[in-house]
């Protein structure tokens, strides 16, 4: 289930993000194009709004009480699930300051997490960057430009298929640096080809593949790194910061007119130097979700594994 998950993520990705190529296809101007874009947004939001629930963990954190009892009242929860939750009501958790508080003295007991954090942002900067400067770049290679467009697109489908399943027999660490070395290498060689446009273009498309491969790898491996109080606000943090990379993705462009191999030459530099300080990073896989700091930074006894991905 979570491999079919992931690849109708991915493919249900891939479908609006070749719908884009469409738009530009058939508008006159880039008014035209923003118009159907936002219209189509802002009637996805109206759906979402009215027919997609809340979860049940927001609902519980926020203590709703009427919210989880509709909530319940659909689902197939046993009684001692509903015991579980109705305890947590009737209770608010008087540890979050405690807790709050122990996070930053491991913090400070155990300096190389940041260092982790550190790494984790530049990963998710560095895929941001490149994936979305291969998407807009696309259009100035040789051949059609909506066609290319389109094939930066498709080839996302094999990675959606092929991350979760080596993620789960190769490992985290592995798949991640690997796939950031393999785009590194598809990057540098169209720098000493001999204007061979159909080799610079399967060297693109394979290096758009790795780099999907590798962001998709990413969601996984930066939960597993992370503790769990601050899991999910270090994710986030991840995915909003590192949006700085694809707001300087379309500079790229103006990489070429200094000369035509600046692009290639930079895409290629901040992937290899991802693909080596992933290394620093701890392997996750098949091991237990760090309920610390401490446990993420491995100065404890390994815990039995408890979870496969």
């Amino acid at each position: 289930l979570r491999w079919f998950t992931t690849f109708l993520f991915g493919a249900t990705w891939v479908v609006g993000y070749s719908v884009v190529a469409l738009l530009a296809y058939i508008s006159s101007t880039w008014r035209e194009m923003m118009v159907w874009g936002a219209g189509s947004t802002l009637i996805f939001t109206l759906w979402c709004w009215r027919f997609v629930p809340e979860t049940l963990h927001f609902l519980v954190s926020r203590r709703r009480a009427k919210s989880i009892n509709e909530w319940l009242s659909d689902s197939d929860f046993t009684p001692s699930h509903l015991s579980d939750i109705s305890t947590l009501l009737q209770h608010p958790g008087d540890s979050h300051t405690s807790e709050k508080s122990s996070f930053f003295h491991e913090l400070r007991m155990h300096k190389i997490f940041i260092v982790y954090c550190l790494i984790q942002l530049y990963l998710w900067t560095c895929d941001n960057f490149i994936y979305f400067g291969l998407s807009l770049y696309s259009t100035q290679l040789a051949g059609n430009r909506y066609a290319n467009y389109l094939l930066m697109g498709f080839v996302e489908l094999p990675a959606y298929i092929l991350a979760p399943m080596s993620l789960e027999k190769c490992g985290r660490r592995l798949v991640v640096s690997g796939t950031h070395l393999l785009a590194a290498v598809c990057f540098i060689i169209p720098v000493f080809s001999r204007d061979d446009s159909w080799l610079s273009l399967t060297c693109w498309l394979v290096g758009k593949f790795a780099i999907s491969c590798s962001f998709m790898s990413l969601f996984v491996y930066a939960s597993e790194v992370f503790p769990t109080p601050i899991r999910n606000v270090s994710v986030g943090l991840c995915s909003v910061l590192s949006r700085g990379g694809a707001i300087a993705a379309p500079y790229i462009r103006l990489l070429g007119a200094i000369s035509p191999t600046s692009p290639m030459f930079l895409l290629a530099s901040i992937s290899f130097l991802a693909s080596v300080v992933t290394c620093l990073l701890p392997e996750t896989h098949r091991k237990p979700l760090p309920a610390s700091i401490r446990q993420t930074t491995h100065d404890f006894p390994d815990l039995p594994a408890t979870r496969s991905h």
